[in-house]
């Protein structure tokens, strides 16, 4: 595994023009920030989530991805749900993810659903206990080429994005109509630091801040799942 020394603006901007030659630096630095977060969690989540690694850069998707999910071996109906480090133009985000079906369905998708439904206090109270550095997207699952979604190359189109430093009952009925009418949705909540935070470019701070994120942002995947 190569050292990791921090990201560069150069990193961020990157991926104005995406060029050729820089691909390969960026997915080399997100495989080894990556592993480096990932052997800093906790046991029982590298236990639970052993799929760990960055994907390849694609010209359609101007991102490149860190996904940390479940073993393929692993038949839980929570496969394509998972933690992930992602940067972007203007930004590198850490986040749980949650996809898969819809709200009639039992499978992820369907099953937060009727949590939510049924228990709105509890899905609140877990919301706000993350506060205002925390977003939670809603998002619809695309293809990101051509018109059928495949492994490696899915889209999310934000939806909506509600900041969780204040969370009531309204903004859970909108969630919920949300759910009820897109197809294929899904939910991101992230926590972001912007190419001008002195911590992208301290390796350790920064890795340490990494895992304590994802262990915390694991905490939505525990109650989605359980």
């Amino acid at each position: 595994m190569e050292d990791f020394s921090g990201f560069s603006k150069q990193d961020f901007t990157f991926f104005i023009g995406m060029p050729q030659e820089y691909k390969r630096v960026i997915k080399k630095k997100m495989d080894s920030f990556g592993q480096k977060v990932y052997n800093a969690l906790d046991g029982q989540i590298q236990t639970s989530f052993k799929r760990n690694k960055a994907a390849s850069i694609k010209d359609e998707l101007p991102r490149a991805l860190y996904s940390i999910g479940k073993a393929y071996e692993d038949r839980s109906k929570f496969q394509l749900c998972g933690l992930a480090i992602t940067i972007e133009l203007m930004q590198l985000s850490f986040s749980a993810v949650i996809r898969g079906g819809s709200f009639r369905d039992h499978k992820p998708m369907g099953i937060l659903y009727q949590k939510i439904s049924e228990e709105p206090e509890r899905f609140l109270s877990l919301l706000s206990s993350y506060g205002r550095e925390y977003r939670f997207t809603l998002f619809k699952r695309a293809p990101a080429k051509g018109d059928k979604i495949k492994p490696g190359s899915e889209k999310w189109l934000t939806l909506s994005r509600f900041n969780l430093g204040l969370v009531n009952y309204e903004m859970v009925d909108y969630i919920l109509a949300v759910l009820e009418q897109e197809k294929l949705p899904g939910i991101q909540l992230s926590y972001s630091l912007n190419p001008a935070d002195n911590l992208v470019g301290d390796p350790q701070q920064l890795i340490e801040q990494g895992a304590k994120v994802l262990e915390d942002a694991h905490r939505f995947l525990q109650y989605a799942e359980g």
